[in-house]
């Protein structure tokens, strides 16, 4: 399946898809709608009518023998995009014994 992918500003990704003009629409895989989308500050959307179905005819099932296709809840939330762990803390380095050892 293919999906509809709007970019902000006129330019490539890493692959290969091209848009010519600021605020373009280019059909690219799902899978790498996916990916575009999760870019933080990318500039890519989802454009209307956003997934195309390349061949609408091979999905019918003309002998009805294959079980039904359910579709997701639209009202559920969903997860695109992780957050990055927060940086570590710096920690002290161990401080050296100033008491006296032996006698």
């Amino acid at each position: 399946m293919r999906m509809k992918i709007r970019k902000e500003k006129a330019g490539a990704d890493s692959f290969g898809n091209r848009w010519d003009r600021d605020g373009a629409v280019v059909e690219v895989d799902v899978e790498q709608g996916i990916a575009l989308l999760a870019i933080v500050d990318g500039g890519f959307s989802v454009a209307a009518d956003d997934v195309v179905d390349e061949d609408p005819v091979a999905d019918e099932d003309p002998d009805g023998d294959e079980a039904p296709v359910t579709e997701p809840d639209e009202s559920a939330p969903v997860a695109l995009v992780t957050e990055p762990a927060p940086p570590a803390k710096a920690t002290r380095p161990a401080r050296a014994s100033r008491g006296r050892t032996g006698s």
